[in-house]
């Protein structure tokens, strides 16, 4: 399946979520923003092997060199729901699950 990972992700009042940097620049949090950083997140309790990391690493490379629209297996979207659970808060888990696993649209009365 293709997911769009140059979406904006957006706070509850409809505005662009924002990351401020280091140097007090902000950026525009994307799907892909969101699932890279969970990705290479290395939580204290994180028991995952050196080919589990290599495997995310792998998967968080393809994303950001892909430049919106990627191609993501079933496994890739299974390991990203996954991570983006742990690491992020409700509010971008939801999108980048909307995103990545679009729910189906509800049924006209």
């Amino acid at each position: 399946m293709q997911a769009d990972f140059s979406r904006t992700l957006k706070g509850l009042d409809g505005k662009d979520l924002a990351l401020k940097g280091e140097d007090g620049t902000e950026t525009v949090l994307t799907v892909g923003a969101a699932c890279i950083n969970a990705l290479m997140a290395a939580p204290p309790d994180d028991r995952s092997t050196g080919e589990e990391k290599l495997k995310r690493y792998r998967l968080g490379m393809k994303i950001l060199n892909g430049a919106g629209a990627v191609n993501v297996t079933a496994e890739e979207v299974t390991m990203l729901k996954g991570r983006v659970g742990e690491v992020h808060s409700p509010l971008v888990v939801g999108q980048v699950y909307d995103a990545l696993d679009p729910p189906e649209p509800a049924p006209e009365e």
